[in-house]
């Protein structure tokens, strides 16, 4: 025969094949003509074309691994030119904040009407002074205090030097006043507080160092709602020329009293 998945064409002896992929017939060969023993099979049965086998391999899963050795190598000068064009997309954290100052420049910060200090955060910046721009955040004091009977600003504390101040009067820290001296490279710094009538702070006490280490970036916030912020301990490092800072927290009495602070 000429191929697998033929049918048989009708007629007698010999049986005629048709090849359906040819589109011709082929004849059975000599050896069938002659052969004595060669008779038609009425029940012949032509089993169908077995299905082609697949010759393609399935997709392989490359190891991560290895998936670098895939990649293409570029050149030093055009990862160098990617990196820049990355690092201008990629927002600047450090400029996007709401900073209230410049470098080697003085501030002037108070909290609205009625509202008192609750963050504070500075990131340090050698080759600019050795000076830190500052941000602050305020909130909202309790119902139960009311509302801020008097303010002030406090005594100054003096650049290159070491201090402790805390508001007078029971007050509360409600704003900050800076001025930046290029002979000590460093900053004095002066509180502004205000009183809630005759409201007293108890249960008071000093934070942990802000930052952990001269130089770092500083991140505070007041850890839980109902103590405030009123005043602060700083040591000053003559060689980093760079201040760390423990914050002074009381709670406040929701009757009046005759202490002050206490």
């Amino acid at each position: 025969m000429c191929c697998l998945g033929c049918e048989a064409v009708k007629g007698g002896t010999p049986v005629g094949i048709r090849c359906k992929h040819l589109g011709r017939e082929a004849l059975p060969t000599a050896a069938a003509h002659h052969s004595p023993t060669a008779q038609p099979d009425p029940a012949l049965q032509i089993q169908p074309l077995p299905q082609p086998q697949r010759t393609d391999r399935p997709c392989s899963r490359m190891h991560p691994a290895l998936l670098h050795r895939s990649l293409p190598i570029l050149p030093p000068l055009l990862v160098v030119l990617l990196l820049a064009v990355l690092a201008r997309t990629q927002p600047n954290y450090i400029y996007d904040e709401p900073w209230v100052n410049q470098y080697r420049q003085g501030f002037n910060f108070q909290c609205p009407h009625g509202e008192v200090l609750v963050a504070i955060r500075s990131y340090f910046s050698e080759k600019e002074g050795a000076d830190r721009l500052w941000s602050f955040e305020c909130q909202r004091t309790p119902y139960a205090l009311g509302e801020p009977t008097d303010c002030w600003w406090d005594d100054i504390n003096r650049a290159g030097l070491e201090w402790s101040s805390m508001c007078s009067g029971n007050g509360l820290v409600a704003g900050v006043q800076s001025q930046y001296f290029n002979a000590v490279l460093d900053r004095e710094w002066q509180f502004y507080c205000c009183r809630y009538a005759k409201k007293c702070p108890y249960s008071c006490w000093k934070t942990q160092e802000y930052p952990d280490y001269y130089r770092e970036e500083a991140d505070f916030v007041v850890p839980s709602y109902g103590y405030f912020i009123r005043g602060a301990q700083t040591t000053f490092s003559g060689v980093l020329r760079d201040r760390q800072w423990k914050y002074i927290l009381c709670r406040m009495t929701e009757h009046d009293c005759d202490y002050e602070n206490f």
